[in-house]
């Protein structure tokens, strides 16, 4: 069944004259006759009682009518929301982000995508740096919030937010008192360290930053997961250096000096793929980008 034939059907049902019909659709009278009579053989039902004075709808017709109204009304809310997807004003967009991000800056930027997008169905993907640029990668992210520098030149990174790092001890370690603790006087105790997956920056930094105090760390364990290391810390296995995020999300039981004397940073980028970006994606990359989350 054509869409066509249906529009002639409603337009006439609606007029219930051949004549005011035609002269809608822009067409002449007999055509618009021959039209509905293909239709009515087509369905193998007649849609209209005609007589020389009026037009009326059968029960065949009145139901064709209803349903028929539904269809053009669905085909335009479907016209519309694709629309509105090209514009990326409505639609999903799958984020990807590593763990300790949603206790620094990431619930801040979901709420302004929130007040900016609000139909915009937003999908979160907790994973790893190396995981979200494979998944960039293969279009099963639309952005990404990643740990650079990283090598991939396939893959936008544009820099949003910096932490310093900090020492974390458990606060029964004799040093937690503290107000201030010289990182050369944990040289020989053990250290909770990040593993090889890990971005290397991370690493690099720790590992420059013991080198500014005078002493190499001795690696006891090493973890992918940046709340992993804080829970072992917690036990009093052995001390960390980790960025300043997850401040927020340490437990009771540990205590953090914030080591802002140390030129080191952890950088976070948004990622994206340029040859894989829908506007969505543009557009939640072009609104986190002009914000400031300093």
């Amino acid at each position: 069944m054509e869409t066509r034939l249906l529009k002639y059907f409603t337009v006439l049902a609606d007029e219930l004259h051949f004549g005011k019909a035609a002269k809608k659709l822009h067409i002449s009278q007999p055509p618009l006759s021959r039209q509905i009579k293909d239709l009515e053989n087509e369905l193998g039902v007649r849609l209209f009682d005609r007589t020389k004075r009026n037009v009326r709808l059968t029960e065949y017709g009145k139901y064709l009518k209803r349903e028929s109204n539904k269809l053009f009304n669905h085909i335009e809310a479907m016209k519309n929301h694709l629309e509105s997807m090209k514009n990326g004003s409505e639609g999903q967009i799958k984020i990807g982000y590593i763990a300790d991000f949603m206790y620094s800056i990431f619930p801040d930027i979901l709420s302004d995508l929130k007040r900016k997008y609000p139909k915009i169905e937003t999908i979160l993907v907790e994973s790893d740096t190396g995981s979200q640029i494979s998944s960039l990668r293969a279009g099963q992210l639309n952005i990404g919030f990643i740990r650079t520098p990283i090598d991939a030149n396939d893959i936008i990174m544009e820099p949003i937010y910096e932490e310093t790092f900090s020492l974390i001890l458990a606060k029964s370690h004799p040093l937690s008192m503290r107000k201030h603790i010289p990182l050369r006087e944990l040289a020989d105790e053990p250290y909770i360290g990040f593993s090889p997956e890990c971005p290397q920056p991370l690493s690099r930094n720790v590992m420059n930053i013991c080198s500014r105090a005078g002493f190499s760390p001795k690696v006891f364990i090493r973890s992918l997961q940046i709340n992993s290391i804080v829970k072992l810390v917690e036990k009093n296995i052995g001390y960390a250096i980790v960025p300043i995020g997850p401040k927020a999300v340490l437990k009771e039981n540990v205590k953090s000096f914030e080591l802002k004397n140390y030129p080191e940073r952890a950088e976070i980028s948004v990622a994206y793929n340029p040859e894989s970006s829908d506007e969505i994606a543009k557009k939640a990359v072009k609104l986190i980008l002009n914000q400031d989350y300093r």
